[in-house]
C-alpha cells in the first residue's frame, strides 16, 4: 500500500480541488446552461489547483483520490476529504480537518 503524510497547505489545495470539481459536476447535472457560461473559468481554476498540487509535491496518486469522485458531487456532501484520503493510505495527522 502506498503511504503519504499530508500537511495543511497540501490538504487545503486538495480541498479546493474537490470543491471546484463538485461544483462542476453539480452544474453539469442540474444547471447545464450555467456550466456553459462558467465552464471555462471553472476549468482554469481546476487546472490551477492541479498546478499548485504539483508545486506542493503532492503525488499523483493522492491527487487522483480527489478525482475518483469528480463526477459525484453528492459524495462531497456525505464524506469528508480526510476520510477518503485516510482510507487510501494518506496520513492526515498533521492536518486540522476534523
Amino acid at each position: 500500500m502506498l503511504y503519504f503524510e499530508i500537511d495543511q497547505k497540501q490538504y487545503d489545495t486538495l480541498l479546493g480541488l474537490r470543491h471546484w470539481m463538485a461544483i462542476k459536476s453539480k452544474l453539469a447535472e442540474r444547471y447545464p446552461a450555467d456550466l456553459e457560461k462558467e465552464g471555462e473559468s471553472i476549468h482554469k481554476t481546476i487546472c490551477g489547483l492541479f498546478d499548485e498540487a504539483d508545486s506542493l509535491k503532492i503525488p499523483f496518486w493522492v491527487q487522483n483520490i480527489v478525482c475518483t469522485y469528480q463526477d459525484d458531487w453528492r459524495h462531497s456532501l456525505d464524506h469528508y476529504l480526510y476520510q477518503d484520503l485516510e482510507n487510501r493510505g494518506v496520513n492526515c495527522d498533521k492536518v486540522s480537518c476534523r
